[in-house]
C-alpha cells in the first residue's frame, strides 16, 4: 500500500468525505481495475463494512445494493456498479462520481469485448461495419443523457438526437457530478479519488486482462495527434473512420479532460504520482 499524506497533496475541501459515493461505472474505461484498489483502501481504513462493488459481488444482488443506498441513510457507504445514473435523486446527499475514458480507445475495446463475450452482438462484422452501425448506442456521453432507473426514458434515449444528448450530458456533469477521473491519467484519478474520500492508504492497481482478443497498445506505433491514440497497425485512415462517428462523444471527452487537468492545478501530484509509480 503506498502511503497517501493527504494534507501535503492539497489544502482544498475533500467533495466525497463523510458522505455516500454513488461510483457509475462507465463499462469499458477500467473501472474494475480502480474498484478493485479501491476496496483495499476502504479496507485499510477500516471501512470494509461501507464498501460495495456489483463487480465484485459485494453486496450478493443489485436490489440489496441499491436498497442500502436508499434506505441506510448516514452510513457514508460507496456503491461501484454499471447503470447508476438516476440514483442520486433517490439518495439527497449522495455524491455522484464516474471514471471517462476516451471514446477511441473504449470503443475499439467494447467491440472486441462483444466479440469475445456477447459474439451474437456482433454477428460476424468487422470493427469498421459493426461501428458504422452500433457505434452511437455505445457512445460515453450517452450515459450521462438519461435516468438509467426509469425504463420511460431508456427507451427515450434511442430516438434523442445527438445535440440533445450532448447537451443533456454536459448539463449533468455540471449540476450532479462531484468528481470524475481520466482513465488516461489513471494514477492522478485514483490519488485525487482517495484524497477527496479521505483514504490515505492507495493500493497498487493492476492492469484488466480480460479483453485477451483486442489488440495491444503500443506506446511507439502510428500516434493521431487528434487522438493520442497508439496502437498497432492502424491507419490514419481507421483514426477518421472513429471520428467521423464518435466526434461528438471525442468533443465531450476533450471538454471534461480539460476540467479534470485545470482540477489537478489544486494538487501537489506530480511528485506523488511519480512516488507510486516507483513504488508500484
Amino acid at each position: 500500500m503506498f502511503e497517501l499524506n493527504l494534507s501535503d497533496l492539497s489544502n482544498g475541501s475533500p467533495a466525497l468525505r463523510d458522505r455516500p459515493i454513488i461510483f457509475h461505472g462507465v463499462n469499458k474505461s477500467g473501472s474494475l481495475s480502480f474498484a478493485k484498489a479501491l476496496q483495499k483502501g476502504y479496507a485499510a481504513a477500516g471501512r470494509t463494512s461501507s464498501f460495495m462493488c456489483r463487480y465484485l459481488g459485494i453486496p450478493e444482488t443489485r436490489d440489496e445494493a441499491l436498497h442500502r443506498m436508499v434506505d441506510d441513510k448516514g452510513q457514508n457507504q460507496i456503491l461501484i456498479d454499471h447503470g447508476l445514473v438516476g440514483l442520486e435523486e433517490r439518495c439527497p446527499g449522495a455524491a455522484f462520481v464516474t471514471l471517462l475514458r476516451h471514446p477511441a480507445r473504449r470503443i475499439f475495446s467494447a467491440y472486441y469485448w462483444l466479440q469475445t463475450y456477447h459474439p451474437d452482438q456482433i454477428m460476424g462484422r468487422d470493427f469498421s461495419s459493426w461501428l458504422r452501425t452500433e457505434g452511437v448506442s455505445h457512445s460515453q456521453m450517452r450515459q450521462f443523457a438519461f435516468n438509467h432507473l426509469s425504463p420511460k426514458e431508456r427507451g427515450e434515449i434511442t430516438r434523442m438526437k445527438i445535440g440533445d444528448m450532448a447537451a443533456r450530458a454536459v448539463a449533468f456533469f455540471d449540476d450532479k457530478v462531484r468528481w470524475f477521473g481520466i482513465t488516461e491519467l489513471f494514477e492522478e484519478s485514483l490519488l485525487t479519488f482517495h484524497w477527496e474520500a479521505g483514504l490515505d492508504k492507495v493500493a497498487y492497481w493492476e492492469a484488466d486482462t480480460r479483453n485477451k482478443a483486442r489488440p495491444n497498445y503500443d506506446p511507439k506505433g502510428p500516434s493521431s495527434g487528434r487522438f493520442d491514440f497508439k496502437m498497432t497497425s492502424i491507419s490514419n485512415a481507421f483514426y477518421d473512420e472513429i471520428e467521423s462517428v464518435m466526434g461528438p462523444d471525442i468533443v465531450f471527452y476533450e471538454f471534461q479532460r480539460r476540467k479534470f487537468l485545470k482540477y489537478l492545478e489544486g494538487f501537489s501530484i506530480r511528485e506523488v504520482v511519480d512516488l507510486y509509480k516507483k513504488d508500484a
